[in-house]
């Protein structure tokens, strides 16, 4: 199923990709999305989509597993 990473480590990816762009207004122009979106991914208002998940080369996975 790959390496699993939390979602504190999407984050931590989130907020470096800012940094690297700049701000968060130029990490949402360079990635097609509105900068009230990033803003409100920044502040857990809203989860990231698959848009923002796939910039930062992630995917959101779900599964199943036996109880013990």
């Amino acid at each position: 199923m790959g390496d699993l990473v939390p979602l504190a480590g999407v984050y931590a990816k989130l907020r470096s990709a800012i940094d690297a762009a700049g701000s968060q207004r130029e990490f949402a122009k360079l990635h097609d999305m509105s900068e009230a979106y990033v803003s409100d991914v920044m502040n857990a208002s809203r989860n990231p989509g698959p848009a923002m998940l796939r910039a930062l080369g992630f995917e959101k996975v779900t599964g199943y597993r036996r109880m013990k």
